[in-house]
């Protein structure tokens, strides 16, 4: 939500994007963007009528004839916007009422950890100061599968 257009830049990767994002504590990293994700942030912007400055937002509310909330001088999305657009997304899309725009971490943290990324990598990728909180989301998501995997039948 807090992105603006000076925060995007290339990255090492060809096709990559790097971009400079705030974390908790008021701390600042940069993450990576596939090409696949670029294309469809690019497929965003394109259909944008606004200015493209340096301090606009990277992704901003459209404005509606009546707003139904306030919105941010620059136009810039809330976090709450993104959530309730998210919950209403998933409902859609038949996801888990628990699933949560946060939840995507967790599910990211497990496929790159089923994909053989090291814990330090994840942990750099997910912001976390120390491997002991990757680690406790991995041990959580370990145990997790390995209680579905109890509960499948094996056929004899």
């Amino acid at each position: 939500c807090g992105l603006s257009v000076c925060d995007v830049s290339d990255a090492d990767e060809k096709d990559w994007k790097a971009l400079r994002v705030m974390g908790k504590g008021e701390k600042e990293r940069v993450i990576h963007a596939s090409p696949e994700v670029w294309a469809v942030v690019m497929s965003y912007i394109s259909r944008r009528k606004d200015a493209m400055e340096e301090a606009t937002p990277l992704f901003s509310a459209t404005l509606r004839a009546k707003p139904i909330k306030p919105l941010a001088r620059d136009g810039r999305l809330s976090d709450s916007s993104v959530y309730e657009r998210f919950k209403r997304l998933a409902k859609k899309a038949g996801l888990p009422t628990e699933c949560s725009p946060h939840s995507l971490r967790h599910w990211f943290a497990c496929e790159a950890d089923a994909s053989g990324a090291s814990v330090e990598a994840i942990r750099l990728a997910l912001g976390h100061a120390g491997l002991g909180t990757t680690q406790k989301y991995l041990i959580r998501m370990r145990r997790g599968i390995n209680e579905a995997f109890a509960k499948v039948k094996v056929l004899k």
